[in-house]
């Protein structure tokens, strides 16, 4: 082939043969680069329903993008040849780096991670490797590790004939698919693999590199497959003492026979390897040219080793550590829902950092055992993927909130942040917590942030028992206050009932300490929309952002304040800054949203609002200021859709399809009147039904219904109903004197009475 053309690929020289085919080092012609080309053996190709397979395994494979991982370009056919193009990769192939006795600590970590990482992203896709072993790992000659034929072993041809030669490909197609020393328990017998059966080869790859021997042995392939499925090793310690215990306990777990009993992903043996990498390498990597000081950063979402069902301690981990490094005012902290979307992500994390603007990620582990919690976390410099600090934290529960307030001072001292004596004190340990309070405040903070209404009253009724367990709980009591603020904002319930348990919460946080921004932040915010007092608001809403900076929700509650209160630019620049401290928030898009559209510039209203909607489908907001916005345009049909979004996400979809049949025959007023009057209808029945305990009583609001017919330039009818709403305390009549949809009332006696009512 060396000399030939196929296609325009001129074919250079060859590097290497395997059980698909043979690799050459080959030019593309028309995009002036070399490529690695593999010539596919005949028999790949024999029969259609090969070829089929074939094709739509590669097809998946190239969808693969991971630095870990070697990437497919194409699948072509030339002369009768089919053959595939992949990224070329200079190096060495890992068998060549093991040394006689084994590789050091820091070698073996190098590449095992890496090679742990590029499994994970494959499993992430359903990918399965099934051949994993050192001819198929690539170590470039910068260091890199790239995984090769990834997910292909099951496209090689069968073998004519059984050999003697233990280390034989054995790929009878429906039969066993591998190369025998590397294969799982489960592969030797032609049972059905999954990603375990990639984490039992990686062990034996592991094994390998510790102790330059194959874990299983035999003369023949019947000793070599006996010796898999009924043999254990010896320990990696008893063949290299002066490696670490914890080595040898990863490499047994990723061999166990049952792969019930193996690590069950590969993220599970990254994180693994990188703790021991954090305790016995050394607490701060040597010989790393780091930044004099990194001045953003963001906290990747912990992952859970005890398995699914401690997520939602892992996503409070992340949360807690977020919500620590927002008090310290030198460095921009991401906040918590926009790295909350890379979790599980596959995503190298140098596109992750730049994704979300920052120049480091913070990315670790959460173990839970009996009453006990350990948590490993690692500093990760974004752009050269360079690992500047790692450390493992181990605390009884009691003790949680010490250790996620030391894991933040290690963090701000590893950045290189001179904290100042209020930081240090806001970053201090806050005692010690009762386990089973704290493990009910993490499940309803995971039922919160689904946003919504089933969610956020699970959460109440999950902080309510909390709080009985441990009146104290600050924590507890500011999560309280915000579940009942979205309520009200939410319109889940009147707000003359649910802003007062607002403020109660936030109080009662305050009163055990003054120092937590957010209680502060929702005690402000609801003096404002509640109390009507702005200058009480504003003073409690600048001390949160003093307290908490990186907080967005503390800065974009100042700045729909400021926008109300006439000071638009410095409004808008709040709101503006918490976009930057969260770029992927669909409540703080909305936000914005709302904000210019309350200035009036309305295309940029509805650029946020769809931005937000993209993000979250279900942000009530966004869908308000889309159906202003596009009345305002007499976009009538786009307004149409918008208002019958919000009535099915506040469980009215009978009413959004009444009012498109009556949009149809009648118009856009007609449609907004019907909605109205069925609404109206609604509100006087809650009134009707005052015996019964708020909880129990069904609630209609009465600004939606002014709103309607306020777009229907219902005037009369509209003034009575925001007459209500200004007595019912909804949130949004604080901005009366703003709103661009209240104009037609502007100079109405009845409609200034009510402004100055509120007096904002």
């Amino acid at each position: 082939m060396v000399g030939k053309t196929l296609s325009h690929f001129r074919i250079l020289e060859k590097i290497g043969e395997g059980g698909m085919g043979e690799v050459y080092r080959a030019e593309d012609t028309t995009l002036k680069r070399q490529v690695a080309l593999k010539v596919l053996h005949a028999d790949l190709s024999s029969t259609m329903e090969r070829l089929d397979r074939f094709q739509r395994e590669a097809q998946t494979l190239a969808a693969l993008d991971h630095p870990n991982i070697v990437h497919i370009y194409s699948v072509d056919e030339a002369d009768g040849v089919r053959f595939l193009t992949m990224q070329l990769v200079e190096g060495r192939q890992l068998w060549e780096l093991i040394p006689t006795g084994g590789m050091n600590l820091e070698e073996l970590l190098d590449i095992a991670i890496p090679l742990a990482a590029g499994l994970a992203a494959a499993h992430d896709k359903n990918i399965i490797h099934r051949d994993l072993k050192p001819s198929n790992v690539m170590v470039t000659d910068n260091g890199g590790v790239k995984i090769l034929d990834f997910g292909l072993a099951k496209l090689r041809p069968a073998p004519q004939e059984e050999t003697e030669l233990p280390t034989q490909a054995l790929t009878a197609e429906g039969k066993v698919m591998g190369t025998v020393p590397y294969m799982a328990p489960e592969q030797v017998r032609g049972s059905e693999v999954d990603p375990r059966s990639d984490v039992f080869s990686l062990g034996t790859v592991l094994y390998e590199m510790a102790t330059a021997k194959r874990p299983f042995h035999g003369e023949t392939t019947a000793d070599l497959i006996s010796s898999i499925l009924s043999e254990v090793p010896p320990q990696v310690a008893e063949v290299r003492p002066e490696l670490p215990a914890d080595l040898d306990r990863i490499v047994r777990r990723c061999l166990e026979k049952d792969p019930t009993r193996r690590f069950q992903t590969a993220r599970d043996v990254r994180i693994e390897l990188e703790d021991l990498r954090a305790h016995v390498v050394s607490s701060t990597v040597p010989g790393v040219d780091r930044p004099q000081k990194i001045a953003s950063l963001a906290v990747l979402p912990f992952v859970p080793l005890s398995g699914a069902e401690e997520e939602y301690c892992a996503d409070g981990v992340t949360e807690a550590l977020i919500t620590d490094l927002a008090k310290i005012g030198a460095v921009k902290i991401i906040s918590r829902s926009s790295v909350m979307r890379y979790k599980g992500s596959a995503l190298p994390l140098p596109q992750i950092a730049d994704e979300l603007g920052v120049q480091a990620v913070v990315e670790g582990s959460v173990q839970r055992f009996e009453d006990r919690i350990r948590v490993t976390a690692q500093l990760i410099e974004a752009k050269e993927d360079l690992h500047l600090w790692a450390e493992s934290y181990e605390r009884s529960m009691r003790d949680v909130l010490e250790l996620q307030s030391g894991l933040a001072r290690a963090i701000a001292e590893e950045v290189h942040i001179v904290l100042s004596p209020d930081e240090k004190a806001r970053l201090a340990g806050r005692g010690q917590v009762d386990p089973k309070a704290h493990d009910l405040y993490l499940r309803a903070r995971h039922e919160f942030h689904r946003i919504d209404p089933d969610g956020i009253l699970r959460s109440v009724r999950l902080l309510r028992q909390a709080i009985n367990i441990d009146p104290d709980y600050v924590d507890a009591h500011i999560a309280l206050a915000e579940s009942y603020g979205w309520q009200a904002a939410m319109g889940m319930g009147p707000p003359r009932v649910l802003t007062p348990l607002s403020k109660e919460a936030a109080l009662k946080a305050l009163s055990l300490d003054d120092t937590m921004g957010k209680a502060r932040a929702v005690f402000g915010f609801s003096t404002f929309v509640f109390d009507w007092d702005p200058v009480s608001a504003e003073r409690e809403l600048r001390r949160a952002v003093e307290l908490s900076p990186n907080d967005p929700f503390n800065r974009s509650y100042l700045g729909i304040c400021l926008c109300v209160t006439g000071r638009e630019d410095e409004g808008v620049g709040q709101i503006r800054r918490a976009l930057e401290l969260d770029p992927k928030s669909a409540m703080i898009h909305g936000q914005f949203a709302l904000g210019l559209y309350l200035l009036r510039r309305i295309d940029e209203a509805i650029k946020h609002a769809q931005e937000s909607l993209r993000i979250n489908p279900s942000v009530l907001l966004a869908h308000a200021v889309l159906a202003l916005s596009y009345r305002d345009q007499e976009r009538f049909r786009d307004s149409l859709n918008a208002w019958k979004n919000i009535l099915v996400q506040r469980s009215a979809g009978k009413l959004a399809a009444s009012m498109e049949r009556v949009y149809e025959k009648s118009g856009y007023d007609a449609a907004l009147r019907h909605a109205a009057n069925r609404l109206t209808l609604a509100c006087r029945l809650s009134r009707m039904l005052k015996f019964l305990p708020a909880s129990r009583r069904p609630y209609a609001s009465t600004m939606v219904a002014a709103v309607l017919l306020s777009q229907a330039y219902e005037k009369d009818r509209c003034i009575a109903w925001l007459r209500k709403a200004v007595s019912d305390r909804e949130p949004e009549v604080v901005a009366l004197r703003h709103y661009p949809h209240w104009d037609f009332l502007r100079g109405d006696p009845r409609f200034e009475e009510l402004v100055e009512r509120v007096g904002i």
